[in-house]
């Protein structure tokens, strides 16, 4: 395990807080979007929150602290990720939901708020944007997924040479939910051309017709050669066994993709980055053994080698009532202008009971 320098993100005594992603803004901060859950349960049910740090990731300001976008009785947000496009505007993606009591009696009431842990529908993806380096957010714009029927985010959006932009989603298109006996999740892209705005599909990242492989939680990046790289959680009917890392390539700025190609990694989810040497960073995390948090590093990012893989976090099991494969990591990783990677990622505490919280490392390769 690295001699990283670690450092509290967010916290809150009450409620989890997971899934972050850190960015790296052109002002020199370094923000954090992560969700907030409603209460002590990985339940992907709360609101999207941004906390800034102007040294680095040694510390993070909780003046700094802010909602991006707020729950409301019926609904919430969850799975949101950060990016800064060339013009400086700052997109956030998230996944929207809302809740439901069904089969109650028709007099009565058709919705039970206090029921949203149990009903929930996935009702769309949404773009944000600010122009004040996230200090102040627009309404959220809905992302035109169809015909998906789902479109989970993971990671940000992509922008083009072209000043197109792409978003990796994952959903089914015939069903609902991550896993059904009827289709299976598939990777995708979808498009804008105006700057966020409108939103088209795009392209298949990943399918399998046999409905046996699930592809989900994409990680997009272009390659300083021009090809696109994206690499991809997996599951495997009948008991949605995690599979190895899948990666699929492209060489015509995402319309098409090669076949997806089996690693010899295992993790997930994964976050992709450039390393100033020209080298790519993959940060996932770990759900088995150890648990934790690992990197990979590979020289061009299309060939990768397990015996690269070195620990960043060690650690995450959640409390016995938690399904705990569900619950560690969900890292990312930012090179800063002094060659320093932070990585940000989710991990429990030693409270009782056990809190989510987010954590950040500082290391350096070679450590």
């Amino acid at each position: 395990m690295l001699n990283a320098q670690r450092s509290l993100v967010y916290k809150a005594p009450d409620h989890y807080a997971n899934q972050a992603i850190v960015a790296l803004l052109q002002s020199g901060e370094v923000v954090v979007v992560f969700n907030e859950e409603r209460g002590l349960a990985h339940a992907d049910n709360g609101f999207t929150s941004l906390i800034r740090s102007r040294d680095g990731g040694r510390t993070w300001d909780p003046a700094s602290y802010q909602v991006v976008l707020p729950a409301t009785e019926l609904e919430g947000n969850w799975d949101p990720a950060i990016t800064q496009l060339f013009d400086g505007t700052v997109l956030v993606n998230v996944c929207l939901t809302a809740y439901f009591q069904r089969g109650m009696a028709w007099e009565g009431p058709q919705y039970d708020a206090g029921a949203y842990l149990r009903y929930k529908g996935w009702t769309g993806t949404a773009i944000l944007k600010s122009a004040d380096d996230g200090r102040t957010w627009s309404r959220p714009i809905p992302v035109n997924c169809r015909p998906m029927r789902h479109g989970g985010t993971r990671c940000p959006v992509l922008e083009l040479p072209d000043g197109g932009l792409l978003l990796p989603v994952y959903g089914m298109k015939y069903a609902d939910g991550l896993y059904a006996s009827d289709d299976v999740t598939r990777a995708y892209l979808v498009r804008s051309d105006d700057g966020g705005d409108n939103w088209e599909y795009f392209a298949t990242l990943a399918y399998d017709p046999a409905h046996i492989t699930s592809f989900s939680e994409p990680a997009l990046l272009r390659l300083r050669d021009g090809r696109l790289i994206c690499t991809l959680r997996a599951h495997r009917a009948p008991a949605q066994r995690p599979d190895n890392i899948y990666l699929v390539v492209s060489e015509d700025d995402g319309h098409t993709w090669s076949q997806p190609r089996r690693l010899n990694l295992w993790g997930f989810p994964t976050h992709l980055i450039h390393l100033q040497d020209g080298r790519v960073l993959m940060t996932l995390g770990y759900r088995r053994g150890e648990f934790g948090v690992k990197c990979c590093v590979s020289e061009d990012g299309l060939t990768w080698d397990a015996a690269r893989v070195f620990t960043v976090h060690r650690g995450g099991q959640g409390p016995s009532w938690e399904r705990t494969w569900w619950h560690t990591g969900y890292p990312s990783s930012v090179q800063l202008a002094d060659g320093t990677i932070l990585t940000v990622y989710h991990a429990f505490s030693a409270d009782d009971p056990p809190v989510q919280y987010i954590e950040s490392a500082r290391w350096r390769l070679g450590d």
